[in-house]
């Protein structure tokens, strides 16, 4: 997973864990199940703070294995 997602993720689940919604986009193109693991956990902390975490994607690759994994509840459409 690309370092710049892994600095993202962190700074997102503060954020969440401050009780701040987050909306994360990612445009990274080389983004593999790590970073589908990632999203998957920062959705699960957001459920269990009860605060709003939305995902926008910008790689159409990227977001077809979101929705294999599916996480499509995930996506800001």
């Amino acid at each position: 997973m690309a370092a710049d997602l892994a600095r993202a993720a962190a700074r997102a689940r503060a954020l969440l864990e401050a009780g701040t919604p987050v909306t994360f986009v990612v445009g990274c193109r080389r983004c593999g199940m790590r970073a589908v693991e990632t999203l998957a956990g920062l959705r699960l902390a957001a459920r269990r703070l009860d605060v709003t975490f939305e995902v926008r994607v910008e790689d159409e690759g990227f977001r077809a294995l979101l929705e294999l994994a599916g996480l499509t509840d995930l996506l800001d459409d």
